[in-house]
Parts: C-alpha cells; structure tokens; sequence
C-alpha cells in the first residue's frame, strides 16, 4: 500500500480523489519499470552453452600460449620466490648426491689453502703462475737460439737478438729481482714482528718439522655428516634442508665460501695451518646451525 501511495502521489493524486482510467494506466506503466528484490530481471542470465565452451577454449589456448616461468630463474639465492610466495620447507632431508666430480675435489683443495700463511698463500696464488710463465717462455726461446744462450741472456751476460730474448732479459732484470727481495725482506720483517707476538695458542707447544710440512687438510665434504654424529646431522639438516631447500651443490659450495672467508680473517692469522682450519669450521658449525635453522644464509645474502 506505501508504494501505491508513493506512485500516487507522484502522478499528482492525493488520498481523496478516486482514481480515475488515466491514472490507473500511467500507475501501470510507472509500476512496471519497478525492480524489487528476487524480482526475475534481477537473476543471472543463462548463457548459451556453445558461448562457454568457446570462452573456455579460449582462456585454455590463451594458457598454452603463456611463456612458462621457471621458479629456479625466479627464486632468490635463499630460496624465496620473487613473485609467487615462499618455497616450502622440505619436511624431511634429501639424500646426499653419491659422489663429487674431481672438479668439486680441486675446488675444496684450493679453498683450503687459505688456512696456510700469508707468504705460503702467495707462492700458490702468484708465484706458480709466474714460474710457468717463466718456463713457457724459456721452452719457447731455447727453441730458437738454444738454452746456454737464453740463460745467458736471463742473467743479463748476453745481448738479445730476438724478441722472446728481449721478453727473458726484461724479466731476468726487473721481475727476478724484485719477487727475491721482496719475500725475503717479508720473511725477515715477519720474523723479527714475531719475536714479541706469540699467540697465545702457540705458548708451550713444540711443532715438529712434520707438523710444519703437513698441509693444513681439506674443507669437510658436507656428505659425510649425513652419517656422521648427531650434531653434524643436525648441523647438515639446518644447513641443507632449511636454509638451502635440500640442494646439496650449493649449500656444499656456500660452506665452503665461508670457512674460506673466515680463514682469511685477521683473527686466524697467528693460528698454525691444521688449527686455522680447525677453529674456522667449528665457528661456521657454531653460527650457521642458528642461522640456518630460520632458514636464513649469509652467503646467500650477501650474493643477492
């Protein structure tokens, strides 16, 4: 009856005045535009079914046509997805690859020279280079003036005639020299500074020319602690499965990084070779063991 009344009152009725043929036609017409709740224009129209299997054809075709992502290209060092959420958490500890390559071998060996000292570290780094070099080129000019001259001309008792002689007088006059002097004068330096700086470690102790020869070992391979004692299981399941998503190359590679990183420090510099790779391992078991429990890495971090 409100509504009615509304309309009426609209189209210019009031309560008193009897509705006459007019009103009763413009009221239809007014009503009829009306759209209450549940009223049947109000419900979904049905569309025709071939639409929606063509609409369906479409957004297949339309996916099939979408380059694919790779979440590996997509993921950061930690193992977040970029777009799309985090990488799950596996929830148990994937088995260790059989076995390493000899690539993986020399790469722990050269990592670990930097448990050695400094003057042993550069004979390694840039001294063998040069003395290849050195012997390349001697091999090379022997070949054509012979090597009684070439010695000759190292030392500087010749005149060079060819352009591999010049190259070895050159070398014979500035780099021989220079590389003699300068390790012997660090060696000297570093033994008088080591007269009054004993670290504490050393008090006491008597290294044997075996201990002094011995080379310091090799980074732990990440695969032994898969059997080994209950902490290094623990450390290895932190480290591998939570903080690297159970692949193994790469928490291998970022361990590695980091003891050799750590050796490099000015803490480590006084330590004996066995005991620098000693100390830096149990530190990294130590800090990365909390650290990779929250699934977090530093190395990883710092590699963003």
């Amino acid at each position: 009856m409100t509504a009615e009344r509304d309309v009426a009152q609209a189209h210019g009725m009031h309560d008193g005045d009897p509705p006459g043929p007019a009103d009763l036609q413009s009221a239809q017409a007014s009503t009829s535009d009306l759209r209450f709740p549940g009223h049947p224009s109000l419900l979904p129209q049905k569309r025709p079914a071939r639409l929606l299997v063509a609409k369906a054809v479409r957004e297949t075709h339309d996916a099939r046509r979408r380059p694919r992502v790779s979440l590996a290209g997509y993921t950061n060092t930690r193992g977040d997805l970029v777009a799309g959420g985090p990488i799950p958490i596996p929830s148990a500890l994937k088995l260790p690859p059989d076995r390493h390559g000899l690539r993986l071998r020399l790469r722990r060996t050269w990592r670990s020279r930097k448990a050695l000292k400094g003057v042993t570290q550069w004979v390694i780094d840039a001294g063998l280079p040069i003395a290849l070099g050195v012997a390349i080129l001697y091999v090379y000019a022997a070949r054509a003036k012979g090597a009684s001259f070439v010695y000759q001309v190292f030392t500087l008792n010749e005149a060079p005639h060819h352009i591999l002689l010049w190259i070895a007088s050159l070398l014979g006059w500035l780099l021989v020299p220079a590389i003699i002097g300068g390790v012997a004068g660090h060696v000297i330096a570093a033994r008088i500074s080591s007269v009054k700086s004993i670290s504490t470690h050393t008090l006491f102790r008597q290294r044997r020319l075996s201990q002094r020869l011995r080379p310091p070992g090799l980074i732990d391979d990440l695969r032994t602690y898969f059997h080994g004692p209950s902490p290094q299981q623990e450390f290895v399941d932190a480290w591998v499965r939570v903080a690297h998503r159970n692949d193994w190359s790469r928490a291998q590679d970022h361990w590695e990084v980091f003891i050799r990183d750590l050796m490099s420090t000015q803490q480590y510099a006084h330590l004996d070779r066995q005991e620098c790779l000693r100390q830096a391992r149990n530190t990294t078991r130590i800090t990365q063991l909390v650290s990779g429990r929250t699934g977090f890495c530093l190395v990883c971090e710092r590699r963003r």
